[in-house]
């Protein structure tokens, strides 16, 4: 008898399961519209602990829908092997359930969906999200689904993933995997966006930075803080990688005991974003609240001592968990769509809810600083990918030297904001001084001017002065061109606005003297001069400028003194891309670039590291397989060469 079209493709369907990752696998079966369409029906087990009975999960879920309908006031169910266990309510108005049995006895909560009344299970839905502080369209969802009918088994998982997918469960659970002996990243960055969204609020849609952070991420805090004050304000100081959110963190609306205590956790325990979006709140309180000025002494005297140079201080672990949340929503791709300054908020607060955690372990904090390095190459082609969107932010300012340098303007430009209501000596010392134990101190030039990590898409504010801008121009029109004739150019392309014509005058100049320029001591200074000329092309959006450097670098590379590895001409190219907004361009650039590296001549060892780069970027931007599919092939050519 032939099998039936319907059992052939869901046979099929089965099979090529079979052939997906465990984490793929998973997403598909959780679909309901995959289970409908094939008819796939899984008996499914539920183990109550590690080491405690199995059920069949109908059988199991069936007799807890008994009880919670009042037929019996206890019962029996079998678990797989034989055992007899009696299950019973804790009480009659409770939706608790014991499990008792040898083994032990097990508390089930958060079962209440499964009951035959409407009310119960609505009342059950509402505290739980209230709870969570989860009131968005996936809860809206489930809330029409409970109101018409009861769950069946598969359901009620989807359901519980929920409130699986909350920041309370997710700082749980990772308190919870730092006991442990071994770590695992995708429990500690989890790939469900829905996570993400409760953390920090919905991406935009076409908003930029200055529109988000006074529409949709103001509106989100508020909502924190008005579902509970403390804890609320806690969330929201995770979202303090930009002064224009901290300014939405409505702190005064705390009473003062409350605040104060809240202040003294910070010191104790914070992460280095929540406390950095503290001082900014805090110095404008303090007209209000004095008593804040002792607990911001404390605070800013972390910022100062924090040596960015030491892997164990807390900068380099900030700057590790960055990086490592950062590549692995890259590797997982959940944010794929979404604009890149609002992924990087959520990176970064979701490292913040890490660092929390590692702080309250008592870890040590070199051991993330290490483990990023390992992890660092997704990080950092996924923010060359961003460049596209936002030029201005490179990778590099992840950098423990850098977020300090940044760290210390944002302070400083707060205690100058704010700087009649600085009273005691002590506070005005460690702001105001020009010392090395001072903030000022620790200013730094270009680099605390430099932008954020939600700015790369922010035009710079301050116009390049005049006569500097005539300095520029006459070292580009120089007629013997050295590497100081750029120094100017290259320094003020992401602390300037600079006039579109700049980029011609350096296009021109590198033509002019058929791309011979004098004065680059090593490999170094001349990496330094073609990323500087990248960004220039990119921040200005300079077609010409990045054609230029394409073949500066092609030039540069054939000489034998220079040594511009693999890696660092894939940095290049994919900087000076970003010169091009429109996508089709920008991929055909990344492509010939990439194609042309690709059919030099190199050893096995350069070609596998090229071809690692060409699939980490395709899976981060999969629509660049079309221009980088030639690339890809030349490398296997040089893999596949015999030995010598």
């Amino acid at each position: 008898m032939k099998p039936s079209k319907e059992r052939l493709q869901r046979t099929l369907a089965i099979r090529m399961l079979d052939n997906f990752a465990p984490t793929l696998r998973k997403e598909v079966l959780d679909s309901e519209e995959f289970r409908t369409a094939f008819k796939l029906n899984f008996k499914a087990t539920i183990q109550l602990n590690p080491n405690g009975p199995t059920f069949d999960r109908k059988t199991l879920f069936d007799a807890i829908r008994s009880l919670l309908a009042g037929s019996n006031a206890t019962s029996e169910v079998a678990a797989i092997g034989g055992a007899r266990w009696a299950i019973s309510r804790t009480s009659h108005d409770s939706d608790e359930v014991l499990v008792q049995g040898e083994g032990g006895t097990f508390a089930l909560s958060g079962l209440a969906c499964l009951s035959s009344d409407q009310a119960t299970r609505l009342a059950w839905l509402s505290s739980e999200a209230k709870r969570a502080n989860v009131n968005d369209a996936y809860i809206k969802q489930w809330q029409d689904r409970l109101a018409q009918r009861t769950l069946d088994d598969e359901e009620v998982d989807l359901l519980l993933s929920e409130f699986r997918a909350t920041p309370e469960f997710v700082a749980n659970s990772i308190a919870d995997q730092l006991k442990g002996d071994e770590l695992d990243l995708e429990q500690l960055v989890p790939s469900d966006i829905r996570y993400f969204q409760r953390l920090v609020g919905a991406p935009p849609l076409a908003e930029g930075l200055l529109e988000y952070s006074q529409n949709s991420a103001s509106a989100f805090i508020a909502q924190l803080l008005q579902w509970h004050p403390v804890e609320g304000a806690k969330r929201a100081l995770l979202m303090s990688s930009h002064p224009w959110l901290v300014s939405a963190i409505a702190l005064h609306e705390l009473p003062k005991s409350e605040m104060i205590m809240l202040y003294e956790s910070l010191a104790q325990a914070g992460d280095r974003i929540s406390q950095l979006g503290a001082i900014e709140c805090g110095l404008s309180l303090l007209e209000t609240v004095p008593e804040l000025e002792p607990r911001l002494c404390k605070l800013i005297q972390q910022f100062i001592d924090d040596d960015p140079d030491d892997p164990a201080s807390r900068l380099s672990q900030t700057s590790g968990l960055i990086v490592l949340v950062e590549s692995e929503l890259a590797r997982t791709a959940v944010m794929g769509k979404c604009a890149p300054f609002w992924r990087r908020m959520a990176a970064i607060a979701h490292a913040s809810v890490i660092e929390r955690a590692v702080i309250a372990r008592g870890m040590p904090l070199e051991f993330f600083y290490n483990l990023a390095r390992r992890y660092a190459r997704y990080y950092y082609l996924q923010s060359f990918v961003d460049l596209r969107r936002e030029p201005r932010w490179h990778p590099d300012f992840v950098m423990p030297r850098q977020l300090k340098a940044e760290f210390a303007g944002r302070i400083a430009a707060a205690a100058t904001a704010y700087d009649k209501r600085v009273q005691t000596p002590e506070l005005r010392a460690l702001l105001f001084d020009e010392t090395p134990t001072s903030i000022r101190g620790h200013l730094s030039m270009p680099f605390s001017w430099l932008p954020g990590p939600l700015e790369g898409g922010v035009t710079a504010v301050v116009d390049m002065p005049t006569d500097f801008e005539a300095d520029v121009r006459k070292a580009l029109e120089d007629e013997n061109l050295s590497a100081k004739s750029f120094v100017g150019l290259v320094n003020s392309s992401l602390i300037f606005r600079l006039s579109p014509q700049v980029a011609g005058w350096a296009a021109e100049g590198l033509k002019r003297v058929r791309y011979q320029v004098r004065g680059l001591k090593d490999s170094g200074d001349m990496f330094y001069l073609l990323t500087g000329l990248a960004t220039v092309a990119a921040v200005l959006r300079s077609s010409e400028l990045a054609e230029q450097v394409r073949i500066l670098v092609r030039v540069v590379r054939r000489r034998p003194e220079v040594d511009i590895d693999v890696s660092d001409a894939v940095r290049i190219a994919l900087m000076a891309a970003a010169a091009e907004t429109e996508f089709d361009k920008w991929a055909s650039f990344v492509g010939d670039w990439l194609t042309e590296l690709a059919f030099e001549e190199m050893v096995p060892e350069k070609a596998i590291l090229l071809k690692t780069h060409i699939r980490i970027l395709c899976c981060i931007e999969p629509r660049l397989w079309e221009a980088c599919g030639r690339a890809d092939v030349a490398c296997e050519a040089f893999i596949d060469l015999p030995a010598a």
